[in-house]
Protein backbone atom coordinates (compact mmCIF):
# COMPACT_ATOMS: atom_id res chain seq x y z
CA UNK A 1 0.00 0.00 0.00
CA UNK A 2 1.32 3.47 -0.84
CA UNK A 3 0.32 7.10 -0.37
CA UNK A 4 -1.75 7.22 -3.57
CA UNK A 5 -3.97 4.43 -2.22
CA UNK A 6 -4.89 6.26 0.98
CA UNK A 7 -8.43 7.54 1.45
CA UNK A 8 -8.79 11.32 1.66
CA UNK A 9 -11.51 11.53 4.30
CA UNK A 10 -13.78 9.56 6.60
CA UNK A 11 -16.82 9.93 4.32
CA UNK A 12 -14.97 8.09 1.56
CA UNK A 13 -14.45 5.07 3.86
CA UNK A 14 -18.03 5.11 5.14
CA UNK A 15 -19.42 5.29 1.57
CA UNK A 16 -17.49 2.08 0.81
CA UNK A 17 -19.40 0.34 3.62
CA UNK A 18 -16.75 0.35 6.34
CA UNK A 19 -17.66 1.11 9.94
CA UNK A 20 -15.78 3.01 12.60
CA UNK A 21 -13.94 0.83 15.11
CA UNK A 22 -15.09 0.87 18.71
CA UNK A 23 -12.57 1.75 21.40
CA UNK A 24 -12.05 -1.88 22.48
CA UNK A 25 -11.74 -3.06 18.86
CA UNK A 26 -9.13 -0.43 18.03
CA UNK A 27 -7.19 -1.14 21.22
CA UNK A 28 -7.09 -4.87 20.40
CA UNK A 29 -5.64 -4.05 16.98
CA UNK A 30 -2.90 -1.64 18.09
CA UNK A 31 -1.91 -2.29 21.71
CA UNK A 32 1.55 -3.82 22.05
CA UNK A 33 2.24 -3.84 18.29
CA UNK A 34 4.65 -2.31 15.80
CA UNK A 35 3.51 -0.87 12.48
CA UNK A 36 4.79 0.76 9.34
CA UNK A 37 2.85 3.99 8.96
CA UNK A 38 2.05 6.35 6.13
CA UNK A 39 1.75 10.06 6.77
CA UNK A 40 1.64 13.06 4.43
CA UNK A 41 3.75 12.24 1.36
CA UNK A 42 6.62 11.52 1.30
CA UNK A 43 6.64 10.51 4.97
CA UNK A 44 6.66 6.92 6.16
CA UNK A 45 7.47 5.79 9.67
CA UNK A 46 7.75 2.88 12.05
CA UNK A 47 5.83 3.15 15.32
CA UNK A 48 5.75 0.93 18.39
CA UNK A 49 2.48 1.26 20.30
CA UNK A 50 3.43 -0.27 23.62
CA UNK A 51 0.99 -1.89 26.04
CA UNK A 52 1.96 0.56 28.82
CA UNK A 53 0.55 3.57 26.94
CA UNK A 54 3.87 4.76 25.50
CA UNK A 55 4.87 4.92 21.87
CA UNK A 56 8.00 5.58 19.87
CA UNK A 57 8.65 6.13 16.22
CA UNK A 58 11.19 6.89 13.52
CA UNK A 59 10.42 8.23 10.05
CA UNK A 60 12.13 7.71 6.70
CA UNK A 61 14.12 10.92 7.21
CA UNK A 62 15.67 9.67 10.47
CA UNK A 63 13.59 11.84 12.81
CA UNK A 64 12.62 10.05 16.03
CA UNK A 65 10.03 10.87 18.66
CA UNK A 66 8.33 9.27 21.63
CA UNK A 67 5.14 9.95 23.51
CA UNK A 68 1.90 8.57 24.90
CA UNK A 69 -1.25 7.08 23.44
CA UNK A 70 -4.75 6.40 24.73
CA UNK A 71 -8.08 5.19 23.40
CA UNK A 72 -11.41 6.32 24.83
CA UNK A 73 -13.34 3.05 25.19
CA UNK A 74 -16.74 4.73 24.83
CA UNK A 75 -16.04 6.88 21.74
CA UNK A 76 -13.14 5.07 20.05
CA UNK A 77 -11.08 8.28 19.98
CA UNK A 78 -7.39 7.40 19.57
CA UNK A 79 -5.13 10.15 20.94
CA UNK A 80 -1.38 10.36 20.46
CA UNK A 81 0.85 13.05 21.94
CA UNK A 82 4.53 13.34 21.17
CA UNK A 83 7.36 14.82 23.21
CA UNK A 84 9.03 16.67 20.34
CA UNK A 85 7.93 17.79 16.87
CA UNK A 86 5.65 15.04 15.60
CA UNK A 87 1.98 16.01 15.32
CA UNK A 88 -0.27 15.27 18.28
CA UNK A 89 -3.74 14.23 17.12
CA UNK A 90 -6.99 12.52 17.98
CA UNK A 91 -8.53 10.23 15.40
CA UNK A 92 -11.18 7.62 14.65
CA UNK A 93 -10.05 4.32 13.14
CA UNK A 94 -11.24 2.00 10.39
CA UNK A 95 -9.76 -1.43 9.65
CA UNK A 96 -9.67 -1.99 5.89
CA UNK A 97 -7.79 -4.75 4.06
CA UNK A 98 -4.84 -5.08 6.43
CA UNK A 99 -4.56 -1.38 7.28
CA UNK A 100 -5.91 0.84 10.03
CA UNK A 101 -6.85 4.20 8.54
CA UNK A 102 -7.07 7.06 11.04
CA UNK A 103 -9.13 10.22 10.47
CA UNK A 104 -9.09 13.50 12.39
CA UNK A 105 -12.10 13.65 14.73
CA UNK A 106 -12.82 17.32 13.95
CA UNK A 107 -12.28 17.55 10.19
CA UNK A 108 -12.78 13.93 9.10
CA UNK A 109 -9.63 14.22 6.97
CA UNK A 110 -7.15 11.36 6.66
CA UNK A 111 -4.28 11.69 9.17
CA UNK A 112 -2.30 8.48 8.87
CA UNK A 113 -2.54 4.76 8.20
CA UNK A 114 -0.99 1.90 10.12
CA UNK A 115 -0.04 -1.03 7.93
CA UNK A 116 0.02 -4.54 9.32
CA UNK A 117 2.90 -6.90 8.72
CA UNK A 118 6.65 -6.40 8.95
CA UNK A 119 7.52 -2.87 10.05
CA UNK A 120 9.94 -1.24 7.59
CA UNK A 121 10.55 2.25 6.26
Amino acid sequence: MNHEQMPTNENEIVEKGHRRLSGPELEDLVKGKKFTGLYRPPFKYIVSIDADGTLSGENNFGTKDSGRWSIDPSTGEFTVSWQNYWDANTTYGYAVEGAIHLFDIQTGNWRTSLLEGVATI
